[in-house]
């Protein structure tokens, strides 16, 4: 997702916000300053009234959600967006007169509310259609637009390559149009002409074709839609889109884009801080008694690959002797390691392994996720040996690399070091396609019991 269209996105509650602000404000005035003499004595100070509408907003947003009005992935609409902020403002108009009615608040006016109810309605679709028509004007400008690839050179091809060529308003610049013999090229294409998305337009292009296609833009992070046919979904995360008047299955990469990445990171900013705060103490003890029990470091960083490849330092808790990399290489020659791991670690201190088996040694990972290295579940962190033998043994590995590895995840809660290579790999590749903020929510809870029952500490 273009960071353009995030931040559109999110610039939507708050235009919501003030929109509906707005518009009770100016309800308050026509009927306060031009039907209600200045006298009566029902007739709230400005800044009590605003007060007493501010309270409510809370539940205005809950219900734009639920109408579907914040899905920056697939926003709504002409009529269907006109038809949910009607719906969303009733029912936050609704909310207020029930309130009003069971608690028998003295309310100088109820006429106002429908005042308010009427003007929220204009004023809200007004802010997002100010946003919308700001997103054009920049798309016209080229900031913003989608970088694409079209192939095939049927009559639906080239009408949807006209499309894109006179329409920038849509979001899209053509890159480049190809035939179904450009498919082996891609690469070279994609190296020469770069493009973040692909619109497959010759249905009667092969599974196997569509497969390479397809392939080719998981692997390289790049958006993929095709008209529809009778083509079975490599993957079961699709959504319907369409461009103009041409219908297109958009075949997403995660779910985890849009509010949910927004929530996410949220999530871990609040979790890893009030984190950090609480094991303070623990840090401080623990630091005494691995002084006392070996000579190094308190901390230990090593280095790992993150969201988009790209390379951090993981921070631990110490609980290995300062020479311990030093004699790594005598044990990897002993071991199949995948995760560097070896049993009954000699290098392990006798307060390290204490640290190992609770997994305290991890704490500090909360560093890593307030500076957004890392999240508090996802996949796992992968040093940059083992990202390059997983992506070797399986390009799809790639795949998970769309977000930030997690101190947790599916790997942690479904058998740790037990699993096999390609079960921790599918167990990735599940959690990419199926994230969800309640997904995350049973891993966490599952964490604390999957540590203890666990009986093969390294």
């Amino acid at each position: 997702m273009k960071k353009s269209e995030l931040t559109f996105g999110v610039l939507q509650l708050p235009i919501d916000l003030i929109t509906i602000i707005l518009a009770f404000s100016l309800a308050y005035f026509l009927r306060v300053k031009f039907e209600i003499p200045q006298s009566t004595i029902y007739a709230w100070p400005f800044y009590q009234y605003i007060k007493f509408i501010i309270v409510f907003l809370p539940f205005w947003i809950i219900i734009f959600g639920l109408e579907g009005l914040y899905n920056i992935r697939k926003p709504k609409q002409g009529l269907k967006e006109f038809s949910s902020i009607f719906l969303g403002v009733s029912a936050g108009i609704a909310v207020i007169f029930a309130w009003l009615f069971f608690s028998r608040f003295l309310f100088f006016s109820r006429l106002i509310i429908l005042y308010a109810w009427v003007l929220a309605i204009i004023f809200v679709y007004l802010g997002r259609y100010f946003l919308k028509s700001l997103q054009k004007l920049l798309y016209r400008k080229g900031i913003g637009l989608h970088r694409v690839l079209v192939i095939g050179v049927s009559e639906s091809a080239k009408k949807i390559t006209n499309v894109i060529r006179t329409n920038p308003g849509y979001g899209f610049k053509l890159v480049k149009a190809i035939n179904k013999d450009g498919v082996e090229k891609l690469m070279t294409i994609f190296n020469r002409n770069k493009f973040d998305e692909v619109i497959l337009a010759d249905p009667n292009l092969s599974e196997r074709e569509t497969g390479k296609i397809l392939d080719f833009c998981e692997e390289n992070k790049l958006y993929f839609k095709m008209m529809p046919n009778l083509f079975r979904a490599k993957s079961s995360n699709v959504e319907i889109s369409s461009l103009s008047t041409y219908p297109l299955l958009e075949f997403k990469r995660t779910p985890l884009e849009g509010w949910g990445k927004v929530a996410k990171r949220v999530i871990d900013i609040i979790v890893s801080l009030i984190g950090l705060i609480i094991c303070l103490p623990v840090f401080i003890v623990v630091s005494i008694i691995t002084r006392i029990d070996s000579r190094g470091l308190i901390f230990y960083k090593q280095k790992r690959i993150g969201s988009g490849g790209k390379e951090f330092y993981l921070y631990k808790l110490r609980s290995m002797i300062e020479e311990a990399d030093s004699y790594y290489h005598k044990f990897k020659k002993k071991n199949r390691l995948f995760r560097g791991k070896i049993k009954e670690d000699p290098r392990i201190t006798k307060f390290g392994r204490f640290l190992r088996v609770s997994c305290i040694d991890e704490l500090p990972q909360l560093y890593n996720v307030l500076k957004g290295e890392m999240s508090l579940v996802g996949p796992r962190p992968l040093t940059p040996d083992e990202f390059n033998r997983v992506s070797s043994y399986e390009k799809k590995y790639t795949y998970t690399s769309y977000i930030k590895p997690g101190m947790t995840g599916l790997w942690q809660v479904s058998g740790r070091m037990e699993l096999s290579d390609l079960e921790r790999l599918s167990l990735d590749i599940y959690y990419v396609e199926s994230w969800s903020l309640l997904l995350d929510i049973l891993i966490v809870l599952k964490t604390p019991v999957a540590v203890i029952k666990s009986r093969r500490n390294y």
